[in-house]
């Protein structure tokens, strides 16, 4: 059946019926520029300003959608506080970790015994 009356009740055969309110240039701009609780390029800031929700700004800068298209030259997403701290905390855990091993191979513990501490 076709609606001729309401050309939005038709159904989508192939692209997009509405247009993207952001484009790549937008996108890379906001990653650029991006400062966490600024009130011009923080997320409710910028999102005035293109037209879309704080929420969509956020998501944008955290790469949950716009995924950076590296191979393309895109800017990757700014570490922001909450992703800049959990990479550190991971970084220690790792540094902690290796440290043990080294620990373990300068005591002249043998490899069972090395994976065994380390577990």
């Amino acid at each position: 059946m076709k609606h001729k009356t309401n050309p939005k009740a038709r159904r989508q055969t192939r692209g997009l019926i509405y247009e993207p309110k952001l484009d790549w240039d937008k996108v890379n701009y906001i990653r650029a520029n991006f400062k966490e609780y600024d009130p011009i390029y923080g997320c409710k800031g910028m999102g005035k300003k293109f037209g879309v929700s704080a929420n969509t700004i956020s998501k944008v800068v955290n790469g949950d959608v716009w995924k950076p298209r590296y191979w393309l030259g895109d800017v990757s997403p700014p570490l922001t506080n909450k992703r800049f701290w959990r990479n550190q905390f991971e970084i220690h855990q790792e540094n902690e970790r290796l440290k043990e091993q080294v620990k373990a191979i300068r005591s002249g513990l043998d490899d069972h015994e090395v994976l065994k501490a380390l577990q």
